[in-house]
């Protein structure tokens, strides 16, 4: 099965791109999450970091398989499903209104995000990646922590949040399908098993 051509020929380096946190809830017993997006400002440098790591996520791709709920890839395969059959719209929707309203002002808004999602826009297309996020981001993870930094061979009290992005992306928004390098992550962030198992 072909890659898709939107995922395949997208411009990543030239591309604009905006980094949008979600916060999720609910999502229970089939029904729909709701999810919680802010975008934040970012410097040049990671955006090209960011760009990189996407690109070569997608270079890591090298077959695809329709997905399933018993379906498994390997290293260098995804799985591949129509966005309609997930509730990516809830995600791509807000991604689509950058509006000044939903701009990160503060740490609080930060903190115990789910998942980040980088959307990135050429000639009219958009690509989104999407990554579950680690427990640099979490409020109960960093309570029992001093955070501390290497300065002039020494360490010191250092007071400024920190937060890791990872560099693997658990799945691609392309127009209408979503290629998924990462089954268990992208099941989580859609609550997709679980909706797929209420249909047995």
């Amino acid at each position: 099965m072909a890659i898709p051509a939107a995922l395949i020929n997208f411009d990543i380096q030239d591309a604009g791109l905006t980094v949008w946190l979600f916060k999720k809830s609910g999502g229970a017993a089939g029904t729909a999450p709701t999810y919680t997006g802010r975008w934040i400002t970012t410097e040049d440098d990671l955006d090209a970091a960011l760009k990189s790591a996407i690109d070569d996520a997608r270079a890591d791709i090298e077959e695809v398989q329709e997905y399933g709920l018993l379906a498994q890839n390997n290293e260098g395969s995804a799985l591949l499903i129509d966005t309609a059959e997930t509730h990516a719209g809830l995600i791509v929707g807000q991604t689509a209104n950058p509006v000044p309203q939903k701009k990160v002002k503060n740490e609080k808004e930060i903190v115990n995000t789910s998942f980040f999602v980088v959307r990135l826009t050429h000639n009219g297309s958009v690509l989104h990646a999407v990554r579950k996020t680690d427990a640099s981001w979490k409020t109960k993870q960093r309570k029992g922590l001093i955070d501390i930094g290497f300065r002039d061979s020494a360490l010191e009290l250092d007071d400024a949040p920190r937060f890791s992005l990872s560099k693997y992306v658990d799945f691609f928004i392309a127009d209408d399908r979503i290629i998924i390098p990462h089954k268990a992550n992208f099941e989580s962030v859609l609550n997709y098993r679980q909706a797929h198992a209420n249909e047995f």
